[in-house]
């Protein structure tokens, strides 16, 4: 039996996950990587992938698993708690919605 989607899990399908420039915990690229594993437990990636090469330098830089991460995310309260407001990055116009190759990690 496959488990049911819950209201903390986004759907994918039809919005994208949090950017890879809002951090959580720190990190860039974190709160992203959740959304994704939540979404895949729940059926509701869409076209995103956990686990995709760019979620490899994350997984590599901390020494987590990204089976480890999956399974202990911290409930979907806390990381909008926590990465709310948190991006202090500057983003450049010139750049901004620009993708090198075009496909969504």
């Amino acid at each position: 039996m496959s488990e049911a989607p819950n209201n903390h899990s986004p759907n994918l399908s039809t919005r994208p996950p949090r950017s890879a420039r809002v951090r959580l915990g720190g990190y860039v690229i974190l709160a992203r990587i959740v959304d994704k594993g939540r979404a895949e437990i729940a059926g509701t990636a869409g076209e995103y992938k956990y686990n995709n090469p760019m979620d490899h330098h994350f997984f590599r830089f901390t020494g987590i698993t990204a089976e480890t991460l999956k399974k202990n995310s911290p409930p979907a309260k806390e990381t909008a708690k926590s990465s709310h407001g948190s991006s202090r990055t500057r983003h450049s116009s010139a750049r901004r919605g620009k993708s090198s190759n075009g496909a969504r990690g």
